[in-house]
């Protein structure tokens, strides 16, 4: 876990390095590195390993295959962490920041003038890495068993789901929302590249109360055998009911569905068998969600971003796409906020702002996940809803389905899917209806009033720019809050796609 003090300090609890696991991006999403001066264009590309096309939407609603072969630049590109992390690394003490590995954070305590964060070295801990900045706000006191104390105007929580202050933000509440994942990077001859990746394909019917989706991209054993892989998930969207079943069961499901679902042939046209895999290393693991996302800062002097801010979508395994696509907005704002000495939770959480594009994705994971002890009147249902809801998306062109892929929601699409699917398929409709259940259709519509709400007023403020830009230049509390609204109507309307 790491955290950030005014752009200069950064502490992670061991060393600071990406895993053998590569993530999906699309090239549109990681340029942000290099326009915000992070990384070099050569830079970059010296992390890109995979760079793979056409990507697959499927799914099998009473075994019938739906399936668009034809998508291009999401999630296309597979970046290396651990080249990744090490070149931001040298970037970020080249700029002039410090640098604690091996560095527990034990607690932020707020003052009036200052945040200070103390963390205790761990045993063995590596010293500071330190560059040319800030030194007087640094605290090492060897006498007190290796407990540092940094002080600073902001505290960046960037720990991700599991962060002690973010959970405290949110009173330990529960989420409503987890995806469980479960995969393999494996190699040998079930693997088979030649027809690219899998975005999202579903070939199997409710059971057990939840609905698998899978996932497959081309990938390279880098750290290992050097071969030809590739990375295969199985998830699933739950609620955080205690009856759900563990992690250890999904895998036991995953390696009886996994022959099945590779379709690729072994030797002599067999199908290959889970015994023949050889695996690179096995991944699991949840993400939760919660509805009050993004999260409003709590405590003053203290903003989320990354994982721990809820900026990701329910839908998304994370939120390495949405911190990059937020990512000149986030710095810009933290810039501002130093600038304009804002550091008051209630002009900070300007900057986490209520996105509707965001919230109306909630009825998406709704419909895609199954409640404990819920009636299944048709073990189809989800795969008939998704296959519906693609086929109108292909119709409408790639003006509406991408956005949609990359987890960015627009009124027009939107409403026109829909539309769509209630003139293309409309004996869904009512089913449909009865799955979801009228209190989220309500909820969700109140969501979807507001994404139409912000699109005008984000096309207004397009239309009276100079006007706009003239009332927002002021060094002070009131116009940073200001700029903030300016960006939440872009980013909660979608228009930042």
């Amino acid at each position: 876990m790491y955290i950030t003090l005014c752009i200069y300090y950064f502490s992670e609890q061991g060393k600071l390095v990406g895993r053998t696991q590569e993530w999906n991006i699309s090239r549109k999403e990681l340029v942000a590195l290099v326009e915000l001066g992070v990384l070099t264009q050569e830079e970059m590309d010296r992390t890109i390993v995979t760079d793979y096309s056409p990507q697959r939407v499927g799914f099998s609603p009473d075994g019938v295959d739906y399936e668009l072969a034809t998508i291009n630049g999401v999630l296309n590109l597979g970046v290396d962490p651990l080249t990744l992390i090490e070149l931001v690394k040298q970037s970020f003490l080249r700029n002039g920041g410090i640098l604690l590995e091996q560095h527990a954070f034990q607690q932020a305590q707020v003052y009036d003038d200052a945040v200070v964060v103390t963390s205790q070295r761990r045993t063995g801990g590596a010293a500071a890495a330190r560059g040319a900045g800030g030194e007087a706000a640094f605290d090492q006191d060897e006498s007190d068993a290796g407990v540092v104390r940094v002080k600073g105007k902001l505290l960046l929580d960037a720990m991700g789901n599991f962060s002690p202050v973010m959970r405290q933000a949110r009173g330990y509440a529960k989420p409503q929302g987890v995806c469980l994942v479960v995969g393999t990077c494996a190699r040998g001859d079930w693997v088979d590249n030649s027809k690219g990746g899998d975005l999202i394909f579903s070939f199997t019917p409710i059971a057990g109360e939840r609905q698998y989706f899978w996932e497959a991209f081309p990938s390279q054993d880098l750290h290992g055998s050097k071969e030809e892989s590739r990375t295969t998930y199985m998830f699933t969207y739950v609620d955080a009911d205690p009856r759900r079943p563990s992690l250890a069961t999904m895998f036991d499901d995953y390696l009886a569905l996994l022959p099945a679902y590779s379709g690729a042939q072994g030797p002599k046209g067999q199908k290959p068998q889970v015994d023949d895999m050889l695996v690179s290393r096995a991944l699991f693991g949840l993400f939760p969600s919660y509805t009050d996302s993004p999260l409003p800062c709590r405590f003053d002097r203290i903003v989320q971003v990354g994982d721990s801010s809820g900026l990701q979508s329910p839908l998304s395994f994370g939120g390495f796409g949405s911190l990059l696509r937020h990512l000149d907005r986030t710095t810009g704002a933290i810039l501002d906020a130093l600038e304009c000495e804002v550091t008051q939770k209630e002009a900070l959480t300007s900057m986490q702002p209520y996105l509707p594009s965001l919230s109306t994705m909630w009825l998406f994971q709704k419909a895609m996940s199954v409640s404990v002890g819920k009636h299944v009147f048709d073990a189809h249902m989800i795969n008939k809803v998704l296959a519906s809801n693609f086929k109108t998306m292909d119709k409408l062109g790639s003006g509406v389905m991408m956005p949609f892929l990359q987890d960015v929601i627009q009124a027009p699409g939107l409403a026109a899917t829909i539309g769509g699917m209630s003139l293309f398929d409309p004996l869904l409709v009512p089913p449909l209806l009865r799955w979801v259940g009228p209190l989220p259709v309500v909820v969700w519509t109140w969501h979807f009033s507001m994404l139409v709400a912000y699109s005008v007023l984000y096309q207004m403020t397009q239309v009276a720019g100079p006007l706009v830009a003239g009332v927002t230049q002021e060094k002070d509390a009131e116009s940073f809050v200001r700029r903030r609204w300016l960006e939440a109507l872009k980013y909660g309307s979608g228009n930042d796609y």
